[in-house]
């Protein structure tokens, strides 16, 4: 991987339950960390869900392990999303990049892509 198509800043942030103070809990996104990523857009997928089609964009950003905090793994991915150029991305699985072992594919499906 050259370090040099790691262009696009990303946000990855955690969905976490917080403390209300009245003995309740809220929903948060919570930031991990900003890594700089490789971004690339993935054919565009149809499916057909309980009678109707659906449209989704996925995309896959590599990233390099950071050391300020830890790609979490893919247990996690459904509480995870990637804030990029303003839109909102659903982690749908983390693994590592078959060539260097310390880069990370994480695929994403971007929100509100589904088309009805």
């Amino acid at each position: 991987m050259n370090i040099g198509e790691l262009k696009h800043r990303i946000t990855i942030q955690e969905n976490q339950r917080v403390a209300d103070g009245q003995g309740g809990f809220s929903s948060n996104w919570v930031e991990l960390g900003k890594v700089w990523a490789k971004a690339v857009e993935q054919s565009p997928r149809e499916r057909f869900y309980r009678g109707e089609e659906q449209h989704t964009q996925g995309f896959t950003f590599t990233v390099r392990q950071n050391q300020s905090f830890l790609v979490p793994n893919s247990q996690k991915s459904d509480r995870l999303r990637i804030v990029h150029r303003g839109n909102y991305f659903r982690i749908s699985g983390i693994s590592q990049n078959k060539y260097d072992l310390d880069f990370y594919d994480v695929n994403a499906e971007l929100f509100g892509s589904v088309v009805t």
